[in-house]
């Protein structure tokens, strides 16, 4: 949620800066533009909410605690999104933990470009492999080999800001079209 009060205002600020300079090149706006605003500003904000707490979740992760893991099996998976998947198990506590990752690699590209990435990785992780897992201190159950910023949830929540920049412009161009 803190990412979310920082990029709303910024994703505002453009938004009206976009709208200043639409009026200034005399851009006119109507009922479709209304419609357009209220569509935007909804949308801006479903996508920001879903994806806000997956993009938190991401950063704190970072700073999990690690324990030590092993790779028990490997695999392709998907026909036209081949992704590799890596099963693995952890101790934390006592309580032994499997979880498995997909490194959350786009699935786009040409097919054989993604067979290749998804062997590279299944070639980094062979089963037997001893990882660092980092874990979620709170909920063991949570976990990963690579924390980062995750491409699906960061998409999400750039289209979210997007969409609130569209919304400030809208709204500007629909005020500015009442007074002109």
């Amino acid at each position: 949620m803190n990412l979310l009060l920082i990029v709303c205002p910024i994703s505002l600020a453009l938004g009206f800066a976009l709208g200043a300079i639409f009026r200034w090149k005399k851009v006119r706006g109507g009922t479709l533009i209304q419609v357009l605003t209220f569509v935007a500003l909804g949308l801006g904000v479903l996508l920001l909410s879903i994806s806000s707490g997956d993009v938190n979740k991401s950063i704190q992760s970072k700073s999990w605690p690690i324990t030590q893991g092993q790779v028990s099996d490997t695999t392709r998976t998907g026909e036209r999104a081949i992704l590799p998947l890596v099963i693995y198990s952890y101790e934390v506590a006592g309580v032994v933990y499997t979880d498995s990752t997909d490194f959350s690699i786009p699935g786009f590209g040409s097919r054989r470009y993604r067979g290749q990435t998804a062997g590279k990785v299944l070639t980094e992780y062979p089963p037997g492999k001893t990882v660092s897992v980092h874990y979620n201190p709170d909920n063991p159950t949570m976990s990963s080999l690579r924390p980062s910023l995750r491409w699906a949830p960061l998409m999400r929540f750039t289209v979210g800001a997007m969409l609130l920049m569209a919304f400030a412009t809208l709204a500007l161009i629909a005020r500015w079209q009442k007074q002109i």
